[in-house]
């Protein structure tokens, strides 16, 4: 147990910078930047602990940022593809109201530090959508 804990978090590490990675490759840098920002600043707190040597800090930290980055990444992916969805109803005529205001609201709740329930939002524009 003890060896667990004084061990360098090195996976962990990698994961979250991974996670980070596809968060950006994601358009999350675009989409979401303060969400991306969140998961890059609890990343730099990894290291920062890292580098001082508290290696139980930088695991929990190094988790939370990739944890944060995936999150960031599935919302920013599930937004890409809801607002082709809504442009293509768009495009065949359908009105969509009150779609573009769910948007926004799911925009703001992330942004406020709630990327789960933001999803649940863009579920929501998703499913009111005809497939």
């Amino acid at each position: 147990m003890l060896s667990a804990c004084l061990s360098v978090p090195s996976q962990e590490m990698s994961d979250a910078r991974r996670a980070l990675d596809a968060a950006v490759q994601a358009d999350a840098r675009r989409l979401l930047p303060i969400e991306l920002g969140r998961a890059n600043s609890k990343l730099d707190s990894a290291n920062d602990a890292l580098r001082s040597g508290h290696y139980d800090a930088a695991r929990e930290l190094a988790l939370s940022a990739r944890d944060a980055a995936i999150a960031t990444r599935m919302l920013a992916a599930r937004l890409v593809q809801v607002r082709a969805r809504i442009a293509a109803a768009r495009s065949q005529g359908d009105e969509l109201q009150g779609v573009e205001a769910l948007i926004q609201h799911a925009l703001k709740i992330s942004r406020e530090g709630d990327t789960g329930g933001a999803l649940l939002v863009i579920e929501r524009v998703a499913s009111s959508l005809r497939p």
